[in-house]
């Protein structure tokens, strides 16, 4: 006669937190995690990151389970202890700083040189569709023109020009914020 073997995960894996409602690992198991947290954290990219997880924390885990004598779990138990480590690891392992690439969300347009480097231009353009000389008696009627403005004067730009202006929108992306617009 056989008897049913119970297979369950590891009990410090799903036993909640004092302070918070998440499962936490126990201190022999996070020093399983440990070595590979500042590996982790110098990666920019996700892919890698994942690959580290797959290739190297989890056969390490699973590993030191096995050694612990911990019974296997069934595949859909596999699957879920697998998601709250990996779900552990992001949570807790923030990179320490993204790459030039993934931190530059800095994406300066035609426009946004046409606005920095055209101002005489724009305002030029301004007066033209109000139909006045100056423009501090309508002020209030400029602001509602300006970007109709700046679209009139991109599309006046030669190609060449404006071939000019997304290399410079290029630069100023890669460059960041200058000086004067960076925020303390």
């Amino acid at each position: 006669m056989s008897a049913e073997v119970e297979y369950l995960a590891p009990e410090p894996i799903f036993a909640p937190h004092k302070a918070q409602m998440t499962p936490a690992f126990s201190r022999q198991e996070k020093d399983v995690f440990e070595p590979y947290k500042e590996l982790y954290r110098r990666e920019a990219d996700a892919r890698a990151r994942a690959s580290l997880i797959k290739d190297k924390i989890l056969p390490d885990i699973f590993n030191f389970w096995h050694r612990q004598g911990i019974t296997p779990l069934t595949g859909e138990q596999w699957g879920e202890c697998i998601m709250q480590i990996v779900k552990y690891i992001q949570n807790t392992w923030r990179p320490h700083k993204q790459s030039q690439k993934l931190r530059n969300l800095l994406k300066v347009t035609v426009r946004d040189v046409v606005k920095r480097s055209m101002a005489g231009e724009i305002q030029e353009e301004i007066k033209s569709l109000l139909g006045v000389d100056d423009l501090a008696d309508s002020a209030r009627d400029a602001f509602a023109q300006y970007n109709v403005a700046v679209k009139n004067v991109i599309n006046a730009l030669t190609p060449e020009e404006e071939t000019r202006l997304r290399r410079t929108a290029a630069e100023w992306t890669e460059q960041g914020n200058p000086a004067e617009v960076q925020q303390e």
